[in-house]
């Protein structure tokens, strides 16, 4: 099989292809309508037997990227333009259907030729909104775009010496940006509640905090000194893929306090997942139901401090708990692993060239 990639231009993408020597990568799209014009030139000049389409996110996040109606049209387009081949498109996230986006959903699914949907909730929305596409809509996970990497325990050790202040510290971990709805705040409050009860810990946050020019993050750095929780909580800053998994690696448990609850769009929560974490996360009605059934997540209320401090407590009194979670974690992580997910495309390709 070959595989050519045709992706937005800008520099950060070339640079990106330049340092790793990418072969079949064209950075050609602008999101206007001359992009549009080029990117129907291009593929009716390659002509390959399918055009896959990752469209990112929901269609409120396309709009605000100012995707607007050139993803939505385009395979309506490349249709009338008499492409002979397949298309092929995965929705990241469909997102609430309103009457807008309603419209733009229906004409991306019907246009393609088969859609794979990333979470079962939108897959069940989407099969309510158009019953009759039930045949051409498949479940697939997205996976996680930080890869679990595979240090020595020698090397994990390591890391975690520098992070904590004594040898007993138990590691709370965050994973995502710091801004409103993240929960960063129900965190830190609950952290207070942990050492008035004296448990012994660090708070790990792989996020950049930057109080000099972001107004949240001030106030973020205010509520860490006001809860005198200046020596319990560690900002690393930004850190590539391959030292987001040696962090994540160093913490004894993650916690992803989500002021609208966890689901599986939240990349942080698929990292935790990947990387096999005792977790605690906020409930939330668009968790996939396997991971509900999966023994291996413990869920508390979003806005509740004194429940998310109880649950943490647990974890770092019961070292079984810890255990358990993991083994649970890490059998349903096969669901998103990335072989599992290629595989699950592969045979969508075959079914839609009648392979």
């Amino acid at each position: 099989m070959k595989l050519e990639l045709i992706t937005t231009n800008d520099s950060d993408i070339n640079s990106f292809i330049k340092i790793h020597r990418l072969n079949g990568v064209f950075p050609v799209i602008n999101w206007n309508l001359s992009g549009l014009v080029e990117l129907i030139k291009t593929v009716r000049y390659k002509d390959p037997d399918i055009v896959h389409i990752e469209y990112p996110g929901g269609f409120g996040m396309a709009m605000r990227y100012k995707y607007r109606l050139l993803m939505s049209m385009f395979p309506l387009i490349l249709k009338l333009c008499t492409y002979r081949g397949k298309i092929f498109l995965r929705l990241h996230e469909f997102g609430e259907v309103k009457s807008v986006t309603r419209i733009l959903a229906s004409l991306l699914i019907l246009t393609a030729n088969k859609t794979a949907i990333a979470s079962r909730i939108d897959y069940e929305r989407i099969i309510k909104l158009l019953p009759l596409m039930k045949k051409k809509v498949e479940l697939i996970p997205s996976g996680s775009n930080i890869p679990y990497i595979n240090y020595t325990p020698n090397e994990i050790s390591a890391t975690k010496a520098l992070l904590k202040t004594h040898s007993n510290q138990f590691i709370i971990g965050y994973f995502g940006f710091i801004r409103k709805g993240k929960g960063v705040e129900t965190l830190l409050r609950a952290c207070r509640i942990l050492v008035k009860k004296g448990m012994h810990f660090r708070v790990l946050m792989l996020s950049e905090l930057r109080p000099c020019d972001n107004s949240y993050h001030k106030k973020i750095s205010r509520t860490i000194r006001a809860l005198e929780l200046e020596n319990h909580v560690h900002f690393t800053g930004f850190l590539d893929p391959k030292n987001t998994s040696r962090y994540l690696q160093c913490m004894d448990s993650i916690v992803l306090p989500f002021d609208k609850g966890a689901s599986v769009r939240r990349g942080s929560l698929m990292a935790a997942i990947m990387h096999r974490l005792p977790m605690v996360v906020t409930e939330s009605k668009f968790m996939e139901q396997n991971l509900l059934d999966s023994n291996g997540i413990l869920f508390v209320p979003p806005h509740n401090h004194c429940a998310l401090a109880h649950t943490l407590q647990e974890l770092i009194l019961s070292e079984e708990l810890r255990h358990k979670l993991s083994e649970n974690v890490s059998v349903i992580s096969k669901t998103f692993s990335w072989g599992n997910i290629v595989n699950k495309i592969m045979k969508c390709y075959c079914d839609i060239l009648n392979f």
